[in-house]
């Protein structure tokens, strides 16, 4: 696939079919041709897919030849089944926690996690960090961004701690790059950074300002930030700090389809925010340049040799204790060049009912294993009666 871009040079294959290095039980894909159709999927989990009603509900069973055990030695999981529901509507969704009706409800945002807490203390709760990274991409490939010292510049500019503080109420924390510190040995926070990386997250305008003049721009510049719903708020307070240091920037708010149609063709302008970016064991190759048939997610058409040649050593490693120093090497460098730009990170918040046991918050418990938690949570039904909730396990 090619696309119109300031750098002709950059391209990228079309992508792959996601399941082509992923096993499938042959026999079903001779049968079928593919497991498109749910009531075709053939797995080794714990739970089988029973129903699904398409923009409402999966209904599972327990699979009772499920191979995994306790550690008292008794079969998982626990529960003979469970449904997830499909509720759009935000407000629907809490409602239904608050009543009982359901027995989870993950990712509530910080502001209704507030109103849960008053109005019903009973819940269970656990404020978990976003595995997501929030950050601006900006267009590497082209001036003014090409420039290292106008992309360190940007991110002096800004203020972390105080949109932390202030625009989310202190339900945030500040993030260094793509790598999160929970990566021990790779990832590092604020405070653990060397110099050159650390001072990129201390607000610093007239640092900021002689960058700019340093870089030819003593008198700033203008440039667009391209973003979608519900992010316009957060990137107008980005606006105003660039704003103060001669960066005149305007806001184009797009569709959040084609926005990201846009990131995925290369095709960033000048700067998109588009919020949520996976921080997770890919994170090194996110920036290595597409070429061959590597896939990448280098929506700000970064091409820097000192990160491919890490990032092939990084993938030829196999040894974790040579692996994990070559990885902060990459973090730090990437942090440094300032490619991206981080905001803070907020919190959000997991919700369950009292009676519902064995679940402490989990989000997942692995890669790719998002629902496991499942395996090992039960109904505490005399606990459920007691508080006036009945119903099936949701």
């Amino acid at each position: 696939v090619e696309w119109t871009n300031p750098r002709p040079d950059f391209r990228i294959p079309l992508e792959e079919p996601a399941n082509k290095y992923r096993m499938c039980p042959p026999e079903v894909i001779e049968k079928y041709g593919d497991m498109q159709d749910w009531k075709n999927v053939v797995g080794t989990g714990p739970y089988i897919l029973t129903d699904y009603v398409s923009g409402s509900s999966f209904t599972y069973k327990r699979n009772p030849a499920y191979f995994m055990k306790d550690p008292e030695g008794r079969s998982l999981p626990y529960l003979d089944g469970f449904q997830i529901l499909i509720i759009p509507d935000a407000s629907t969704r809490t409602a239904a926690l608050r009543s009982g009706k359901i027995a989870r409800l993950a990712n509530v945002t910080w502001s209704d996690a507030e109103s849960l807490k008053k109005t019903n203390p009973e819940l269970m709760y656990k404020p978990v960090l976003l595995y997501y990274a929030m950050k601006l991409t900006l267009n590497s490939s082209a001036p003014p961004f090409s420039d290292k010292k106008v992309r360190r510049a940007l991110s002096m500019a800004i203020d972390r701690y105080a949109i932390a503080e202030e625009f989310y109420k202190g339900n945030a924390e500040v993030v260094t790059g793509i790598a999160p510190p929970i990566f021990t040995g790779i990832g590092a926070r604020v405070d653990e950074l060397p110099p050159s990386q650390k001072e990129l997250f201390e607000y610093n305008p007239e640092k900021a300002k002689q960058l700019l003049a340093e870089a030819g721009y003593p008198d700033g510049f203008e440039t667009t930030i391209e973003c979608y719903e519900p992010w316009t708020d957060l990137v107008s307070v980005i606006k105003a700090y660039w704003d103060a240091v001669g960066v005149e920037t305007k806001i184009n708010v797009r569709e959040v389809a084609a926005a990201y149609g846009t990131a995925y063709a290369h095709n960033i302008e000048d700067v998109m925010f588009l919020g949520y970016t996976h921080t997770n064991v890919s994170w090194s190759a996110y920036l290595t340049t597409p070429t061959g048939d590597y896939y990448s997610v280098n929506w700000g058409c970064v091409s820097d040799p000192y990160i491919d040649e890490l990032h092939t050593k990084v993938r030829q490693t196999i040894d974790e204790a040579e692996r994990r120093p070559l990885m902060k090497e990459l973090n730090l460098h990437i942090i440094d060049q300032a490619y991206d730009i981080f905001a803070p990170t907020q919190y959000q918040y997991h919700f369950w009912q009292p009676w519902l046991k064995g679940y402490h918050g989990e989000s997942s418990t692995g890669w790719y294993s998002q629902l496991e938690f499942a395996n090992y949570v039960w109904v505490d039904k005399d606990l459920r009666k007691e508080m006036g909730h009945s119903g099936v396990n949701r």
